[in-house]
């Protein structure tokens, strides 16, 4: 049985599980700020202390080009909106406060279970704030008593450049940190978090009877797998997930538009036997549109990092170019990484 058919064939059995989804393609942490990008290119920038009353403060902003940055707040011990209508944030500075916010300027988010600030004036006064500071001051007050944390906002100016870079915003003129005269010309794009996010035009695909993606389509919550909606350079890429998950993995369709054009479905390229083959799904996809690289990883089931991974770049001209096949089925702990895997593809790399 070859490795692709051995791990579809775990993917089966394992399709009762809880799909873990692929994480976030990117994000760094930088003293105690911590980025996070997903594959659509919504980056949040996060200062977490679990010993602190509040837990995490977070910035957070989508990868479309008209989006502004929102600002979330956590939610005080016992808080809730209905209950301290006369409950205020105090954001200082290095002592001096910047912001005064009462709950009723503020939105509150369920699911999350944090009080959001969408006004675009006062998160971007906030962050110019903070760009020069040294320490952000968060307190509370209202009818269930004050709180207050301290967060040392070294890391955070390179955290905002970080975000830049991953959003292809470094040098225009809506960027957080590198700002500069360049008018947005993309990349733009979003995130597929329901079925309402997946274009009308092959929706059909994953809801209609007989759909290629309906019968396993995972519709309960999409935000977890981490499907996107891309456009740059005149080329659109839709990632949404189609088959059966598991444990460990989680298979994509992929389709593809020129110049706001129909979409289409488009397979993967790849090597069988030594031949030019292709997958209509792969597993644990992620793209990078900065570099254009777009990757795959069916994880086996043992302890150890092991699996089939490829790598292929997306031309100018919208086509996918298979870089590299690795494979690695002894799931012993020797490999740190897909990329440290012995090739398939091309023919003679190092193991």
């Amino acid at each position: 049985m070859t490795v692709r058919r051995s791990f579809a064939a775990a993917c089966l059995l394992s399709a009762l599980l809880v799909p873990a989804g692929v994480q976030a393609w990117t994000g760094k942490d930088i003293d105690k700020w911590s980025t996070s990008c997903t594959s659509g290119l919504t980056c949040s920038l996060r200062y977490e202390d679990f010993y602190e009353q509040f837990g995490a403060f977070e910035f957070r902003r989508s990868g479309a080009l008209s989006s502004d940055v929102t600002l979330w707040l956590p939610k005080p011990p016992g808080v809730s909106r209905n209950l301290d209508p006369g409950g205020i944030f105090h954001l200082a500075v290095d002592g001096k406060e910047v912001l005064r916010l009462t709950l009723q300027q503020l939105k509150f988010d369920v699911e999350w279970g944090k009080f959001v600030l969408t006004d675009r004036a006062s998160v971007q006064i906030l962050l110019e704030a903070l760009k020069t500071g040294a320490a952000l001051q968060l307190s509370y007050e209202g009818v269930t008593g004050k709180f207050s944390t301290d967060m040392n906002l070294a890391g955070f100016r390179g955290s905002l450049f970080f975000i830049d870079d991953v959003q292809g915003r470094r040098g225009r003129n809506d960027a957080l940190l590198a700002v500069g005269q360049n008018v947005p010309e993309g990349p733009d794009s979003k995130d597929i978090e329901s079925i309402d996010d997946i274009p009308a035009s092959i929706r059909d695909d994953f809801i209609a009877p007989g759909g290629s993606c309906t019968e396993s389509f995972m519709s309960d919550d999409l935000k977890r797998y981490n499907g996107f909606d891309i456009s740059m350079s005149g080329i659109r890429l839709v990632l949404v997930p189609c088959s059966e998950g598991g444990a460990h993995n989680q298979g994509y369709a992929l389709y593809r538009g020129y110049y706001n054009g129909t979409l289409s479905r488009i397979s993967f390229p790849d090597i069988a036997e030594g031949k030019p083959s292709v997958s209509e799904v792969e597993y644990n996809v992620d793209f990078d549109p900065a570099t254009r690289i777009m990757t795959a990883f069916l994880k086996d089931n043992g302890m150890g990092i092991c699996g089939l991974w490829h790598k292929w770049e997306l031309t100018l001209e919208g086509h996918l170019v298979l870089l590299e096949k690795r494979s690695w089925e002894e799931c012993d702990g020797s490999r740190d990484g897909p990329e440290s895997f012995p090739l398939e593809w091309p023919v003679g790399g190092q193991p």
